[in-house]
């Protein structure tokens, strides 16, 4: 997150970050991703947290373990210092790089969903430029980072959807079914309490 303080009090009146929203389910190669073949279909994909990812992982390390033909020592062959318990051990932390390695690889093959949020000024302070420079602040710093995955995504009130296309080059994404599903269940709640105050939520995206 990056923070806008005023410099004569020292108190903080704006704020916006990118965040991550998750991983796609599917292993589709990252550079499919970065080229920019495969956005509509992925978009529609379901987003997985690192945790779920690791879940997978490790089930599939469970696999291994049971075809693991290394005897699980017992009795007196279980003592620290026997062969038995050496050649189980040896095992288990090979199993151990095993789980990680997979981890980074799975990680790796799977585009990544970011979220350009919590964007705010306080309203004493706006019109003086500081959500533009908010804004650029936090993508620039998210290009520089080289954060993985192209599309930066937003949900924003269809009323400010304007600000953001003009200033940033943000495009209105129309169908549900091209946009993260995390921020599908995000919008659609959303949803009910902005038309109670007469707007509508959008979801927007950028190219970066």
């Amino acid at each position: 997150m990056i923070v806008a303080e005023d410099t004569a009090s020292g108190h903080r009146i704006g704020w916006a970050q990118i965040r991550s929203l998750g991983y796609a389910t599917t292993g589709v190669s990252a550079d499919q991703y970065e080229d920019g073949d495969n956005t509509s279909s992925l978009n529609s994909r379901k987003v997985q947290s690192i945790s779920s990812i690791e879940d997978d992982v490790d089930e599939e390390m469970w696999e291994d373990f049971e075809d693991d033909p290394t005897p699980i020592p017992n009795g007196w062959a279980s003592l620290p210092w026997t062969k038995e318990y050496k050649n189980a051990m040896h095992s288990a932390n090979d199993r151990i790089k095993r789980r990680e390695m997979k981890l980074q690889l799975e990680l790796k093959a799977r585009p990544k969903f970011w979220e350009l949020s919590s964007v705010y000024v306080r309203p004493q302070y706006r019109h003086r430029g500081i959500g533009c420079a908010l804004v650029n602040a936090v993508l620039q710093r998210h290009i520089t980072t080289r954060q993985r995955g192209k599309d930066i995504y937003a949900l924003t009130l269809a009323s400010t959807a304007t600000w953001y296309e003009k200033k940033f080059g943000f495009r209105i994404v129309e169908e549900n079914h091209q946009m993260p599903n995390a921020l599908t269940m995000e919008k659609n709640i959303g949803s009910a309490i902005t038309k109670v105050i007469g707007d509508e939520l959008v979801c927007i995206r950028k190219t970066v």
